[in-house]
């Protein structure tokens, strides 16, 4: 069971990495430019970010945590709600947590579990 315990603390420890990278990148940039787009088939920051919470959501915490989610994937690819930076960010810390509550709160030897006989 030590090899379970390791690989969920390795896990959450790149997300959290990578949640703090992103965090950091986008707090470099200005509104406009998470929202740019430099042609109509290119999605901007603000796009990819909407679509990563959508992914991570729908895959960590529903998927594994066990919570409620809808998700209407086509709409992340659309400005239709611009956020600020400042909204974004807070958004990628609760995102951040959600992930590592998820993480925390699973069962080392689950892992070994297939999915259909966790039911």
């Amino acid at each position: 069971m030590q090899i379970e315990v390791e690989f969920l603390k390795i896990v959450a420890a790149r997300f959290s990495a990578a949640f703090e990278r992103i965090g950091h990148a986008v707090s470099q940039l200005s509104d406009e430019q998470i929202w740019h787009r430099p042609s109509g088939s290119s999605n901007s920051v603000g796009i990819i970010l909407q679509h990563l919470w959508g992914n991570l959501h729908q895959w960590i915490y529903s998927g594994i945590g066990g919570h409620a989610f809808e998700r209407n994937r086509p709409a992340e690819f659309l400005e239709l709600n611009i956020v600020p930076k400042s909204e974004l960010l807070i958004r990628i810390n609760v995102l951040d947590k959600k992930v590592q509550e998820t993480l925390s709160s699973l069962a080392p030897d689950s892992l070994l579990t297939p999915p259909h006989s966790r039911i």
